[in-house]
């Protein structure tokens, strides 16, 4: 679903700044939902998602609630990310 509105929203882009879409989209989403799920699912207990779309693989967007965060989890990552 993301890519189908991708692909109107890059040929509005096109017409108007006559640039590739795709290129700024290379950067601008470097993590997949499923990488931010796994990052939360790390540091949090409860977790809860939903999904706009079709299923949670086919969404245009993802809603995640996460409580009752994993502080040692938390401190060991702060931790391990002192230089």
């Amino acid at each position: 679903m993301w890519k189908m509105g991708t692909r109107v929203t890059g040929y509005e882009f096109k017409k108007k700044y006559d640039l590739d879409y795709n290129v700024l989209m290379r950067f601008e989403h470097v993590n997949t939902a499923q990488d931010i799920e796994d990052v939360l699912d790390h540091f949090f207990t409860k977790t809860e998602s939903a999904s706009f779309g079709l299923s949670k693989r086919l969404a245009f967007y993802r809603f995640f609630e996460h409580r009752n965060p994993k502080v040692e989890a938390a401190k060991a990552y702060l931790e391990s990310r002192k230089v």
